[in-house]
């Protein structure tokens, strides 16, 4: 399907929902309750987007200490810093989804799908030539054979003679 129309979708059909949830929920609870709960859902939210992301980094800079690629903590990284734009926007459907992101083994599984669509979405791309090595060579291998050489260069005060 067209990514195009897909977030065009999202574009609208996410607010629209939200808005009727909110309707009901104000309905049900009351204006005042329904606007309390928004603002404790993003308090909240932003206190476990802050403590998570800071775990999250830690455990970053550890990997990278040890010398291991951080790639599905950086992607859990993303998924935190998406988390909280969504905690942040008012309405109950972005929260839940945002709380689903937050939560550390839902994160986890989240972020192992994200990393296998890529991977799988970059060997696509790279077996049909979009890749980064489809100007490389001639060949296709995508290597390029040179040479490398370091001369220094001193450079020396030359006296400057006055011409008459």
């Amino acid at each position: 399907m067209n990514p195009f129309f897909i977030i065009m979708a999202a574009f609208i059909g996410v607010p629209v929902a939200e808005i009727y949830v909110l309707i009901k929920v104000g309905d049900e609870v009351g204006v005042l309750n329904t606007i309390g709960l928004v603002i404790i859902t993003a308090l909240i939210g932003a206190a476990l987007v802050r403590s998570q992301g800071l775990a999250t980094l830690s455990r970053i800079q550890a990997g990278l200490q040890q010398g291991q690629a951080p790639g599905l903590v950086l992607v859990e990284g993303a998924l935190i810093l998406f988390a909280g734009a969504l905690l942040l926007t008012p309405g109950f459907i972005t929260d839940a989804i945002g709380f689903f992101c937050l939560i550390p083994t839902t994160r986890r599984w989240l972020a192992s799908l994200v990393a296998k669509y890529t991977i799988v979405k970059a060997t696509q791309a790279s077996r049909r030539g979009a890749g980064p090595t489809s100007n490389s060579s001639s060949h296709g291998s995508g290597v390029i054979d040179g040479e490398f050489s370091r001369e220094q260069h001193t450079s020396r005060a030359e006296p400057k003679h006055n011409q008459r």
